[in-house]
């Protein structure tokens, strides 16, 4: 396998293609009404009957077709394995690996991300299927290990872990730095940096989880009608903490909208739903949930701060496209980090010690 292969993408005709080979791939041959494309690479297609499909073009399938993390083998694998269980992820109808095209049934065209962007209230009901689903999820594949051991993405193995919460938290004290020299307030910064390494110690010492390695807000889609989200994106496995992939699940980032924003649907109430759900100990679970919710919020920091030093650096200047308003967004991420999520330590002494140097100085994020 040349892994230095480019990334291919999706035929010029990706449409034409759809047109021809839908009827041919998908049970019954239904016949097609028109074409949308949704996202780059995934498209919505309206049959003549009225229902709908879904096509995705995997572009970076054909780096690993044929080894043992085949992103369409682990794809129709694991989603066959969560639906047997009835887990709220769609159906695979058809794959095409001559082409990298994967159809799947229709679970709705609007993400997570979209509807926090759009209107962020009244959305507690639905974070509540969020986590159901999302613990079913985790416990279906936590049965199941044996089978999908074989399946992890070589980037995600449980040796990597070790220097993921390295990363993570290096860049979670760069945040912390950013925040605390944008506050006029005289800042307790041995002090912070001190309950930040306690955070991070909990956070890589949790039990970590098999399950996706790409969750965000905007592979979580919502059927309209019946306001139930479904899962999607299931073609890369690997080992992660739970807690980390649900705040990310939970969070909108809103990239590339003109008035985007930062929004977690994570707080008090889902805490505890997610306590209960995942099961275990409840102040063990909501710790580790708020923990991975700092470490989140201030590597979002981070990032955003290194962009605004060098803008004119290429992954700086996309970054700042995607999200905009950047003074504006470090004061959300500020008041996301000083909001509690819980009374536990060493958390809650963090927030509440930030959330007074941020407010008795002059803020100038």
């Amino acid at each position: 396998m040349n892994l230095c292969a480019p990334i291919a993408s999706p035929p010029p005709t990706a449409e034409a293609y759809l047109r021809q080979r839908t009827a041919a791939l998908l049970p019954g041959g239904p016949a097609l009404q028109n074409i949308v494309e949704l996202a780059a690479g995934v498209w919505q297609i309206n049959l003549a009957d009225g229902g709908k499909q879904v096509a995705k073009y995997q572009a970076h399938g054909w780096l690993t077709a044929g080894t043992a993390h085949d992103l369409l083998a682990v794809e129709r694998q694991v989603l066959d394995l969560l639906l047997a269980a009835a887990c709220p992820v769609p159906r695979i109808l058809a794959i095409d690996p001559e082409t990298q095209f994967i159809f799947f049934e229709y679970r709705g065209d609007h993400t997570l991300d979209d509807m926090c962007q759009e209107n962020a209230t009244g959305l507690q009901t639905l974070a509540r299927h969020i986590i159901s689903g999302f613990c079913q999820i985790e416990r279906t594949l936590a049965t199941h290990i044996e089978v999908l051991d074989s399946l992890i993405h070589p980037v995600a193995t449980l040796k990597h872990l070790r220097s993921t919460i390295d990363h993570i938290g290096a860049q979670a004290h760069s945040g912390l730095d950013y925040l605390l020299n944008s506050s006029a307030a005289s800042a307790p910064r041995a002090d912070l940096h001190d309950l930040l390494d306690r955070i991070v110690q909990h956070s890589g010492a949790t039990a970590p989880s098999l399950g996706s390695i790409d969750y965000n807000a905007r592979n979580i889609v919502v059927d309209r009608a019946t306001r139930r989200p479904s899962f999607i994106e299931f073609a890369k496995l690997g080992w992660d903490w739970p807690e980390r992939r649900l705040v990310q699940y939970l969070t909108s980032l809103g990239g590339g909208h003109p008035n985007g924003r930062f929004h977690s649907l994570v707080n008090p109430n889902s805490a505890k739903w997610y306590a209960r759900c995942a099961g275990g100990d409840a102040a063990d679970r909501i710790l580790a949930l708020d923990s991975h919710h700092i470490l989140f919020h201030l590597n979002a920091a981070a990032l955003l701060s290194k962009a605004l030093e060098t803008p004119q650096q290429p992954p700086h200047a996309r970054l700042l496209q995607r999200w905009r308003q950047p003074q504006r967004r470090m004061q959300q991420l500020a008041r996301a980090l000083s909001q509690n999520l819980s009374t536990a330590a060493p958390t809650a002494h963090f927030r509440n010690l930030l959330s007074h140097t941020i407010n008795s100085g002059e803020k100038q994020l």
